[in-house]
Formats: structure tokens, C-alpha cells, sequence
């Protein structure tokens, strides 16, 4: 399963929050031209107003990390700094427990 976070963005940006129906471990996967930006993936916080960091994934280039998510979290990507990011994507796939 893929949950695109974002798809071809640029500059400063938050994403659309993003529902995650089944938690567990997700491959978080991120490219395009960082110039100096930092990604990163938040989720929805317990208040339901305030996301937090996931921890494990802040990319400053093209990567992956591994991530755990619970059931029904709320997520979204945050591109934050740089010159000028363009083209960033990002995306969450799911991983088979072992």
C-alpha cells in the first residue's frame, strides 16, 4: 500500500493531511531538488490541532527512513527552509511485520 504525502511540490509547503487506516511500520520515501529544504513527515497530535514531528524522518536530500504509525493517524509532509525546493515528493508504504 502507498500513501502519497506529496506529489511534484515546491517551496515551503505543508502537505493535506493524510489518513493511515492500518498502523505498523511504513518505508517513508522522499526526492526531487531539496536546495538546502528540510523534509519532514508530522502527525496529528492527541489535542487534534497540533501535529508533531514523526520521529526518524528529517531528510535534507532524497531518501528513505523507516517510521511507525499507529491505526488511524492522521499524517501529513512538511517541506520547511531551502532557496528553492522544487519537484518533492514524498510517499509512505506500508511493510509487512515480520
Amino acid at each position: 500500500m502507498r500513501i502519497d504525502l506529496f506529489s511534484n511540490k515546491a517551496g515551503a509547503a505543508s502537505g493535506s493531511p493524510t489518513s493511515v487506516a492500518f498502523g505498523g511500520r511504513y518505508l517513508a520515501v522522499a526526492s526531487g531538488t531539496f536546495d538546502s529544504a528540510t523534509v519532514t513527515c508530522q502527525m496529528l497530535g492527541p489535542d487534534g490541532a497540533t501535529y508533531v514531528t514523526i520521529p526518524g524522518f528529517s531528510l535534507t536530500a532524497a531518501g528513505s527512513a523507516v517510521v511507525y504509525l499507529p491505526s488511524d493517524a492522521t499524517v501529513r509532509g512538511v517541506i520547511a527552509g531551502g532557496t528553492s525546493p522544487t519537484g518533492i515528493y514524498v510517499s509512505l508504504y506500508r511493510m509487512p511485520e515480520e
